[in-house]
């Protein structure tokens, strides 16, 4: 565990998968676990966001949106929403966001 005042290397990349129940529980129970220890100490931290959905994905992509906000992380990346199976251009769109993301981070451009 970090002792320190502050989260040095914390960049978020959030996946969500809608109907995979658990991951969802267990990605609430982490945020529950977690929001009061790092209160304070990953504010304006960068994260973007993938959404694997069976219909629309725009709620899932919402409430994490809330949840980073609640973390006063900062929306560095526009999200991508795969709907109902995920093809070959969701996969390369999330790889892209992925790369660029990891680009960004490693000039400082975020």
């Amino acid at each position: 565990p970090h002792s320190g005042g502050s989260i040095p290397s914390a960049r978020v990349v959030c996946g969500r998968r809608r109907f995979w129940i658990l991951v969802f529980f267990c990605a609430q129970d982490l945020f529950d676990r977690t929001y009061y220890p790092a209160e304070g100490k990953m504010t304006g931290r960068p994260y973007a966001v993938f959404v694997s959905a069976g219909n629309d994905g725009t709620g899932a992509m919402s409430q994490i949106h809330r949840i980073a906000k609640g973390y006063t992380w900062k929306k560095v990346l526009e999200g991508h929403i795969s709907r109902k199976a995920v093809s070959q251009s969701d996969l390369e769109a999330c790889r892209e966001l992925g790369a660029t993301m990891a680009g960004g981070l490693s000039v400082g451009s975020f």
